[in-house]
């Protein structure tokens, strides 16, 4: 567009130059910028196919560990739990199973469950159990990982003086899997029954062996 003073040759009029504040604002914003709300809101505003867009993506926490990081978890939390039992605190022990656990205990003696399902049946049991103990350890834990990072099982020997007196020894064979959060999703357990039933015979009302 153009202007002339009257009776003058014509002047060119200056275009517009945007100021850094209007540049700014006219800006394309990357999509690795936005939240995944605004990301598809620049999506529909913008017309974009959405493999045009990157996506904001929020991974799970076993997305960020190696399989070798994730034994090594699971792992720790295997010596987490029988430290904890050895210390007779059941309490902060249940907090290291997934609240929709499940515990099997297949060679259970007669008056034992073989399955416990949820937080509350296996805190109930363990606490019965531990508390049967005057004193209770657990020996060197053999952690065996296998393929699956999320499984791990281990060799224990539960060695105890009973509250009445009597000593209770044992051998313990477990497999345990993980969720993605680390707890303890799924455990099973196998030990002598014999033995075990010796225990539940010394420790009554206890409803059977850690």
């Amino acid at each position: 567009m153009c202007s002339r003073p009257e009776g003058g040759p014509r002047r060119p009029v200056p275009s517009r130059v945007p100021t850094p504040l209007t540049a700014a604002r006219c800006a394309p914003l990357h999509p690795s910028t936005l939240s995944l709300a605004d990301a598809e809101l620049l999506n529909r505003n913008t017309g974009r196919r959405k493999s045009e867009t990157r996506e904001v993506s929020f991974v799970t926490p076993n997305e960020r560990r190696t399989a070798e990081q994730l034994r090594e978890r699971n792992i720790a939390t295997l010596r987490n739990y029988f430290g904890l039992l050895r210390q007779k605190n059941t309490d902060a022990w249940i907090d290291l199973w997934a609240e929709r656990c499940v515990a099997f205990l297949p060679y259970a003696p007669e008056g034992v469950p073989r399955m416990l399902t949820g937080r509350p049946d296996v805190h109930a049991f363990h606490r019965d159990q531990i508390a049967a103990y005057r004193e209770v350890s657990f020996g060197e834990l053999a952690p065996l990982p296998l393929e699956d990072p999320s499984r791990v099982a281990a060799r224990w020997f539960p060695r105890g003086r009973l509250v009445s007196g009597a000593d209770y020894a044992n051998e313990h064979f477990g497999i345990f899997e993980f969720d993605g959060s680390g707890r303890i999703a799924v455990a099973t357990e196998f030990f002598d029954p014999a033995a075990a039933t010796a225990l539940v015979d010394a420790s009554r009302p206890s409803r059977g062996a850690v």
